[in-house]
């Protein structure tokens, strides 16, 4: 009898374990397909709750305005961001820039970065709508054009337009936001068009490339 009741205690040990492990397993599972729900839905988000997305997307929480300080002196230009979003390097750059152009065509993000402007008393911002391939500005009008995560689509028309509206020596600026991928190498596109490289390992552990190409038109 004895060894009956410990065998059935060892089975009903067994039992709870593997009951134990199989929550633990299925709370893992829905974890990862919360993440993966996130991830797949993060562009939707951004562009109809941009401050929840200034809260929970890496690529903003996880990024640091001395990147783009390490690519570019704004002190005292004229900057243009192209594809601007929540304002990422648009309120990075008007701490030091003369004035800041953020060219958004999203409507939501255009707003939100309105309402930034005017609660924090912002002079140096102006907001509009733009498209990359069709900046609403004359030719050489700008010091400095940025943007992060919009060049791609076209590179040569792309950069055809951002150079434009470019004065003569102006600085053409990709500041990526950071993230946790682990890429291989910098964008050979832009490499093979003449731009510098600029590499740093984020905070969590992605291979972040930034860009800067300097502009002669004389």
């Amino acid at each position: 009898k004895a060894q009956a009741d410990l065998s059935y205690q060892i089975q009903t040990n067994i039992s709870k374990k593997e009951v134990v492990e199989t929550d633990m397993d299925q709370q893992i599972i829905q974890k990862k397909k919360e993440i993966e729900l996130m991830e797949y839905l993060e562009t939707d988000v951004v562009y109809t709750e941009p401050k929840i997305m200034e809260k929970m997307c890496n690529y903003i929480t996880a990024w640091h305005p001395k990147y783009l300080h390490e690519l570019v002196n704004l002190e005292d230009k004229v900057v243009l961001d192209l594809g601007a979003g929540t304002g990422r390097l648009t309120f990075a750059a008007c701490k030091d820039a003369k004035m800041v152009y953020a060219s958004e065509p999203v409507d939501q993000l255009r707003e939100h970065m309105r309402d930034k402007v005017k609660e924090e008393g912002i002079k140096n911002v102006r907001v509009l709508d733009g498209m990359i391939l069709n900046i609403p500005y004359e030719d050489d009008t700008f010091d400095v054009v940025m943007s992060g995560h919009v060049v791609g689509d076209d590179y040569d028309l792309e950069i055809e337009e951002m150079t434009r509206v470019l004065k003569n020596e102006g600085m053409i600026v990709i500041c990526n936001g950071d993230d946790d991928i682990q890429r291989k190498g910098p964008n050979p596109e832009l490499v093979k068009r003449g731009f510098e490289v600029f590499y740093h390992q984020s905070s969590i552990q992605g291979d972040i490339y930034n860009y800067r190409k300097k502009v002669m038109k004389s």
